[in-house]
């Protein structure tokens, strides 16, 4: 019997928006002629519940997983692994937040504690504390991909929850509660938000200053240093994956090898299986310019961040030398 035969129905009932979760992974997943794939588009269940027939489908799928879509609730992700610390943060959470009976674990210490909203808001990661809601999804049952075991809820199941058991936490209380953890614990809680590429940005085309999405080496590396990665959430890792093979191709890797290294949950064999499945189209340089340029990077006039006219220079002087 599979995660979504016995809980998916109770957790639509008790109004949580739910979606399937490729097994032993975080992130939405089809499984489909025998294969997984990532899932596309799944913003459309933050709208709508799923259909019987949908939730009969999931169910077949072997291994899969349950995500909740945040909107209608909102998580607090504890992502520290100083079990001290992510006690302490746990506990300034419920007093500012309130004492929710929805609390995750998946790897110890961390710990993750959902609420529900009035109106949805813009989740974001502030280091490696997570507000995990609007345009974001987290795991509800499933096998933690570190530890191989499955995620607990330790006081109530949450498929014994409804949505209206949770106590209210609104935009406002959690951007207290974010910015005093942020001045008590500043090591590990930042108060300004990372920004991220999602939302309507995602759907339009992200160009380099010249028009092109290719980048240059030395741009990218030195627009990565103002891109802290701090144990991102899976889908800006993802994005900025994605921005970086777009802006140099396959001699992207060691730079993201590199920058994803800065996290304590890298692991090179994970990293280097991502990148290889890492399709870029429309995303390249001109996202990882704009972050780096959101976070105080200025670009010294000497360096070349269109690569395109990089290497239409490069042909230029080839050309000129062979004609002698």
């Amino acid at each position: 019997m599979t995660w979504m035969t016995k809980m998916g129905g109770t957790l639509i009932d008790g109004g949580f928006y739910i979606l399937p979760l490729h097994p032993g992974e975080k992130f939405p997943g089809v499984y489909s002629f025998g294969q997984w794939h990532p899932m596309r588009n799944w913003g459309r269940y933050a709208e709508r519940m799923p259909s019987p027939l949908e939730l009969h489908h999931w169910a077949q799928w072997p291994g899969a997983g349950i995500g909740i879509v945040g909107g209608n609730v909102v998580a607090i992700d504890i992502d520290v692994l100083d079990a001290d610390v992510a006690y302490e943060i746990d506990r300034h959470c419920q007093e500012k937040l309130g004492d929710t009976p929805a609390l995750r674990i998946g790897q110890e210490p961390k710990r993750l504690r959902v609420y529900r909203t009035k109106s949805p808001f813009r989740g974001n990661s502030f280091g490696s504390l997570e507000v995990l809601c609007d345009g974001r999804q987290f795991v509800a049952y499933g096998i933690h991909p570190r530890t191989k075991q499955p995620y607990t809820w330790p006081d109530e199941s949450l498929a014994d929850l409804d949505v209206s058991d949770l106590p209210v936490a609104e935009s406002e209380a959690v951007a207290d509660f974010v910015a005093s953890a942020a001045l008590k614990w500043p090591d590990f809680v930042q108060s300004r938000p990372l920004p991220m590429m999602r939302g309507k940005e995602d759907r339009r085309t992200v160009r380099s200053p010249s028009g092109s999405q290719r980048g240059t080496p030395a741009a990218v590396r030195a627009a990565l240093e103002y891109i802290p990665n701090t144990d991102l959430h899976y889908d800006d890792w993802i994005r900025i994956g994605l921005a970086v093979k777009g802006a140099l191709g396959e001699d992207g890797w060691v730079l993201f090898d590199e920058w994803s290294g800065q996290s304590q949950k890298y692991d090179q064999q994970t990293t280097a299986g991502k990148w290889l499945g890492l399709n870029p189209t429309i995303i390249g340089a001109g996202a990882i310019y704009r972050l780096a340029r959101q976070n105080g990077w200025t670009p010294p006039a000497s360096l070349q961040l269109d690569g395109d006219a990089s290497d239409r220079r490069r042909r230029l002087n080839k050309f000129q030398t062979q004609k002698g």
